[in-house]
Formats: structure tokens, sequence, C-alpha cells
């Protein structure tokens, strides 16, 4: 008898076309606790030291090849705030992919050349094209990248078209490293032209005329933190900061990789070849990008900032093995929502996760425990899961 899926908790809200269902497995909260790693048992022995969040989604077909999403998950809190980091890159990605469709621009495409003429950009500054600033923040998390295409959205389009598309409490109203609350609201002039510098279409200079910010209830991290080379004895307070909680993170990698089954009024309005640039982007070793210089850089590697599974490690992954993933951290806490799929194993999954990783309490720019505690929580999770799968997969065949 095939049993209902259940969507616990806050994911809920996930709105997908597939009515087949199949019987939940044990849930994540379930798998953690029965987990004897030491990596993970000091992390859910203490879940609110670590603030430690974590969703994980099954994919199941059934005989007829339907699909059906099973959800779990152990402390999602949207009231939690954590620092999103480097997470807000996927939202921006697609929604550049989305305004350069509805500009209908004869010409305009994801390989038009981007220039913005705002005063903090070096006038020496090449273009670079719409694709390439989308690998580069997706692959390797490059923040001018972020900056240039936040120019190009506007802070109000963002916001608004994330809360038209259900994502409530996501807010994306920062740059990387530059500009005040304020000026942070105004974004352009930019340009965008073809490869041979001639004129698709301009930007003007725009100051967003809604304030937005973080609807996080309690956005105070910390005992104290450093401004500049003072340090401050309060809690940081995060409530002009940039809000992803994690259910909205990891139901937006779902409608990534899953666009056909998610509801219409959820889904970027793209292509289905935007889709899967997307998809590919997210899942790229560094060196198959085609950046350059990322080429020869023997300090980079083929699972860096793949946290769930690689952690820290830059061991190969095992053969058949993908994931797709964007990851960050900043300010102690680090997080990774990923698609991890086996073609040969014929497994795949979603899991997403944040922890916060600083005891000291005081937000710096070091001190955090980043390698002891939240590159192995990640890389166990990721295993623990992965291997669950195929357990389950084993089972099913025989």
């Amino acid at each position: 008898m095939k049993s209902k899926v259940i969507f616990k908790g806050i994911l809920s809200s996930l709105l997908f076309s597939s009515v087949t269902a199949f019987a939940q497995d044990e849930n994540i909260t379930l798998l953690l606790h029965k987990d004897t790693t030491a990596a993970i048992r000091r992390v859910v022995q203490h879940p609110y030291k670590f603030r430690v969040q974590v969703v994980y989604t099954q994919v199941r077909k059934d005989s007829a090849g339907k699909l059906a999403f099973v959800a779990s998950d152990f402390r999602i809190n949207d009231d939690e705030y954590f620092y999103p980091a480097t997470l807000v890159k996927l939202p921006i990605a697609a929604l550049a992919l989305e305004k350069i469709n509805s500009l209908h621009t004869n010409g305009l495409s994801k390989d038009s050349y981007l220039k913005v003429l705002a005063p903090y950009i070096s006038k020496k500054e090449k273009p670079v094209t719409i694709r390439e600033n989308i690998i580069r923040m997706l692959v390797l998390n490059d923040k001018n990248a972020f900056n240039r295409l936040y120019e190009f959205l506007g802070q109000e389009y963002i916001n608004s078209r994330l809360e038209q598309l259900g994502y409530k409490k996501t807010r994306i109203i920062q740059r990387f490293n530059i500009g005040s609350e304020e000026e942070n609201r105004t974004t352009g002039p930019y340009v965008v032209t073809d490869s041979l510098g001639k004129t698709l279409y301009k930007g003007g200079k725009v100051t967003c005329r809604k304030k937005f910010t973080n609807p996080t209830k309690e956005t105070k991290i910390g005992t104290g933190y450093i401004d500049g080379k003072k340090f401050v004895r309060v809690a940081k307070d995060f409530h002009n900061s940039n809000n992803f909680p994690l259910s909205e993170a990891h139901r937006m990698l779902i409608s990534v990789i899953y666009p056909g089954e998610t509801a219409l009024e959820n889904r970027f309005n793209i292509s289905a070849e935007d889709f899967e640039f997307l998809k590919t982007a997210l899942g790229y070793y560094p060196k198959e990008a085609g950046i350059l210089e990322w080429m020869n850089d023997e300090k980079i590697y083929d699972t860096q900032e793949k946290f769930l599974f690689a952690g820290a490690s830059k061991d190969s992954l095992p053969h058949g093995l993908r994931i797709y993933n964007k990851a960050g951290f900043d300010f102690g806490f680090i997080a990774d929502c990923a698609y991890i799929q086996d073609k040969e194993k014929d497994v795949e999954f979603f899991v997403s996760a944040v922890l916060y990783t600083n005891s000291k309490d005081i937000l710096s720019e070091e001190g955090y425990e980043y390698k002891e505690n939240g590159y192995p929580f990640l890389k166990e999770l990721g295993k623990l899961i992965y291997y669950h799968e195929i357990r389950i997969k084993d089972i099913t065949v025989k």
C-alpha cells in the first residue's frame, strides 16, 4: 500500500505537482541520534549551542516513474537567525536570468557583457558576461560577481520578486563588503553590451523606494564583536543584514533541480536551458567551469566548497557521485544546501544544514571553529545520508 508523503514543519509549504507517495524511511532526527561519529554526536548533543538546523528530502519514484518528495527536518526554525553569507548567490543567479528574459531585448542574453558604472567599481574593470558572473559566484563564491549582479537587478526587484515567488522571509539587502544600509538601497548605473561593445541595454541609478529589513524576530548574535579595530561589548545586530532561512534555501534548490515538480507560481520564470545551466554550474568542479585563471591554480581543488560529504577534504568523491550545491560561511556560521546524486547507484536526495561554530561567541575575523566542528559535521552528515540511501536502495532491489 502506498502511504502519504508528509512534509514536516515549515516545509509543508512546498508545492509540488507530484501526488504519488512512499512511506518515509527513517527521518533525519532518528538518523542523527543513531549516528556514532564524534563529529555528529558533539553537535547533536548540544543543538542549542551549535544552533544546528538540518533538512533532508528523499526523492522517490514509483513503478511508473512518478516522483515523490519526502521531507524531514531537525530543529528547522525560520526565527532562529543565521547569517547566510554566500548562500544568497543562488537566488541572485536565478533572478539575473529571469530579468534577461523579461527585458525582451534583441541580442540580450546571459552571454552579453555587464559593465557596472557605479562609483565603487574601478573604471579599469573589464566587462564580464552575465554567464561568467553567475559561474564565478556559484562555483567559488566570487563576491565581485555577486555585487555586479546586485547592481543589475536592484534591491527592490530582488526582494519584491522573491516575495512573489513565495520566499516570504528571504531578504537580500546587502552587497558584499561594500556600502552602508542606505547605500545598499541604491544601485546602478550599468550597461549591457554585446561582444563588440554595442550597447544592448542601459540601467540607470535607482534607489529602492521600500525599506527592506531582516524579518527575523531576534537578529542579535554573540556577546561582542569587532568593529574595525574596536571591540564592542554587545551582541552584533543583523537587523539590516541579508536573511535566507534554511527552509527557503532548501526549497529553492529543489525548485532549480526539479522545476517541473514545482508549482508554477513558485518557479523562476526561466527556460529549461537556463535551469540546466544553473544546475550544471552548481555541480561544477572549479576546473570544469571554463574560468582561465582557475585552470592552473594549485590551491583550487575539485571538492572545494562541497562541504556536505567532502568537508574540507581534497579527496576525490566516489565514482558516479556528483554534488550540486551552494555553501556559505561567515561570522562563525557555516551552511550548505546540496542535491547529491549518484547515477551509478541510482541514489539522489537533498540535504541542507547550518551550524554555529563560535564557542567564544565573539564575532571577529578569526577564532571560529570551522575546522574543528563545521567541516567535520557537514562531511559526516552528507556521508550518513548517502550511505543510508544506498542501504534503502539495496533493500528495495532485493
